[in-house]
């Protein structure tokens, strides 16, 4: 299996890079992404020199459980990845289940961990999820998504009722099942464990493939408890084209004042008025959204 790596992470590992450069990255000090550091690693980590290999291993083995549980919990890291973080952080519990239950888990590193008595690995992510199906569908002829609806009183009554039965569900559950319905959950799921209070379960509902532009204006207008969701989906080129979703940042107290100013630049007359007379969003909000109303009006 290849491991592709970026341009830029590219430069540490060519036959011609001096091996001083390689030296610093293998020591972990240089300006890379940590999914792109820990790519460069993995490569150095093989190389004849013995100082080189060293060194990368050492730089695997201090990377922090936060960082490391960031990347695990992305659905695009490569398998690769996964394993070599997996055969490094094997005792770590926490990190070692995540990795067992990711979609993209390899059965080699799947049996790796499960020798190494990784309950999760043992028992795979699907049969989790089915478990947890078995609870929630318990004394059930047909699911929620079964059931035909006719109109949206009916839909928005049956969501109402269903949610309650998973956020009682939700309690229940380990964070590495609770993680993997955050990649793999329908609405419901991911509207519960956006606000949970554990920051990887939070911030792992962002990266479920299924998750819309309307769950992210939701989320965009909510208080949730983890700040950095907010920043997450500020720093997203393609949410942030929506101009509700903009809108609705601008007047999250929660999201970061250089996003918010930014954001401005994009309403129209009637939204800068509103935001201009709103007493709940920040005053430097309140006078930005005033100054561009006046030049909006005379020109200037």
């Amino acid at each position: 299996m290849k491991l592709t790596i970026s341009a830029q992470a590219a430069v540490y590992i060519k036959g011609d890079t001096p091996r001083e450069e390689k030296l610093r990255a293998a020591r972990g000090e240089v300006p890379l992404d940590p999914s792109e550091l820990i790519a460069v690693l993995i490569y150095l980590s093989r190389d004849s020199d013995s100082e080189l290999k060293e060194c990368s291993v050492k730089s695997l083995k201090r990377f922090a459980e936060s960082t490391l549980m960031n990347i695990c919990t992305k659905t695009d890291v490569h398998p690769v990845i996964l394993d070599v973080i997996a055969r490094v952080h094997y005792s770590n519990s926490s990190l070692a289940e995540m990795i067992a239950i990711h979609p993209k888990v390899t059965g080699n590193t799947l049996s790796f961990l499960a020798e190494k008595g990784v309950e999760a690995a043992q028992k795979p992510a699907v049969t989790i999820i089915n478990d947890i199906a078995g609870v929630e569908n318990a004394g059930q002829e047909k699911t929620s998504a079964d059931i035909p609806l006719t109109s949206e009183k009916v839909e928005q009554e049956d969501e109402i009722d269903d949610s309650r039965g998973k956020y009682q569900i939700s309690q229940g559950l380990a964070i590495k099942e609770k993680i993997k319905l955050a990649f793999t959950g329908d609405k419901e799921w991911r509207m519960i464990l956006i606000k949970d209070n554990n920051k990887v379960v939070s911030e792992a509902v962002l990266k479920n493939p299924r998750i819309t532009e309307q769950e992210i204006l939701l989320i965009s207008k909510s208080a949730v408890n983890n700040d950095e969701i907010i920043r997450i989906i500020c720093a997203n080129k393609e949410w942030t084209k929506n101009q509700q979703i903009r809108k609705a940042l601008i007047e999250n107290n929660r999201t970061p004042l250089h996003y918010a100013l930014r954001f401005i630049s994009y309403l129209s007359e009637k939204d800068l008025a509103f935001l201009a007379k709103n007493k709940n969003v920040s005053s430097v909000i309140n006078t930005q959204a005033r100054r561009m109303l006046f030049n909006k009006k005379y020109g200037k």
